[in-house]
């Protein structure tokens, strides 16, 4: 019946004013589209009273709605959810089952509360956690899967009586919103661990270490168990990567993109003298 999402933003280099992607799909549909800066007030609450609608579905808003929205549609408000809850409650749950290492994660259908993801779940769908799976490919898939599960849980709502069951409390996680900054690899950290942020963090807000004080960005790296260095420093530099010792095992870094420059294969890097074996990657991150 209509669509909500958020307002229009500048972005890039030019700022640049932008649209959601979900506003100009609407826009193809010819469906009104409100793009409020608050959901809070008797304006705002009277456009969404206008549409009568039957559910609000809610996915990747980004905002609590307030409970005097929560209580306009006739039915439900619906959030699609994407983790398996009460696991990962929170902004970022694709991502925090990424760095977990988890082999699942999954789409839940819930409704509505004013508290984060505290509601009673209608239905939950699991889905495989792939090796080489980013925090990108996991959304794909998992807003596919939220797509195909909806309309079913809705009709069950009005024609069956469907009611949600409480989640367990007690086996709640969180995962906070990620910042720009916590992109930072350590390699005085497990390896392992760090493999499976850069994964987690792509495409945003992507992953990145220093080298003589500038920075690179890290776009794909592997595991590398056996080597033993100091943390940061580069055990082997050939076509097949970049070996770094971690404080437990080694990362092998394979596509990066130094700073001012465009990504590029790691022996691509080697091969322009921008690292060679026996040298050290910074330990603190740089500061530009």
């Amino acid at each position: 019946m209509g669509v909500v999402t958020q307002p229009d933003k500048p972005a890039g280099r030019g700022r640049r004013m932008q649209s959601p992607p979900v506003k100009l799909l609407a826009q193809t549909a010819d469906l009104p589209i409100l793009q409020p800066t608050s959901l809070k007030g008797p304006e705002v609450e009277q456009s969404l009273k206008d549409f009568a609608a039957d559910f609000f579905v809610v996915a990747a808003y980004g905002k609590i709605l307030p409970q005097a929205v929560l209580d306009i549609p006739q039915y439900e408000c619906i959030n699609i959810h994407a983790s398996i809850l009460p696991a990962y409650r929170g902004a970022s749950p694709i991502a925090h089952a990424l760095l977990a290492g988890d082999d699942k994660t999954g789409v839940a259908i819930m409704k509505m509360e004013a508290g984060l993801d505290t509601g009673p779940v209608f239905k939950i769908s699991e889905e495989e956690i792939a090796p080489d799976e980013t925090t990108g490919s996991l959304t794909e898939k998992l807003a596919m899967l939220g797509a195909e599960v909806l309309p079913s849980v809705l009709m069950s709502i009005v024609h069956a009586g469907l009611e949600p069951k409480a989640q367990d409390d007690a086996l709640a996680s969180y995962a906070p919103r990620i910042a720009k900054k916590d992109g930072w690899l350590d390699f005085s950290q497990n390896a392992e661990e760090l493999a499976r942020k850069i994964r987690a963090y792509a495409p945003w807000p992507g992953t990145f270490v220093g080298k003589g004080g500038q920075r690179v960005k890290v776009l794909k790296a592997q595991f590398f168990a056996g080597d033993d260095g100091q943390p940061g420093q580069v055990l082997h530099a050939d076509a097949k990567g970049i070996v770094v010792a971690c404080g437990v095992g080694a990362l092998c870094l394979e596509d990066i993109q130094p700073a001012g420059k465009k990504p590029m294969s790691a022996a691509a890097w080697i091969a322009g003298r921008g690292v060679n074996s026996g040298e050290s990657f910074d330990l603190e991150p740089p500061n530009h």
